[in-house]
């Protein structure tokens, strides 16, 4: 059975970043969702993000990793 991949949730403040990050990722194969809630303490403004699920099963690589297996020598 495939292995489903949950959502990651990337809040970016601009909605011109946001749409630049969507479309990068959307071209390489990701399902990306804009999204909305309202603030922590707030019911007047909101916190804007992308939701963003890989569909074609890759495994995935947190941001924090400084890894890079590809490529041994770059730190």
């Amino acid at each position: 059975m495939a292995k489903k991949n949950k959502p990651v949730r990337l809040c970016i403040d601009t909605e011109e970043d946001r749409q630049l990050v969507a479309g990068i990722l959307f071209k390489n194969g990701y399902s990306v969702t804009p999204g909305k809630q309202f603030k922590v303490g707030s019911k007047k403004s909101y916190d804007y993000y992308i939701e963003v699920v890989d569909t074609k099963g890759r495994d995935t690589v947190s941001a924090t990793d400084n890894e890079h297996p590809e490529h041994p020598d770059q730190d």
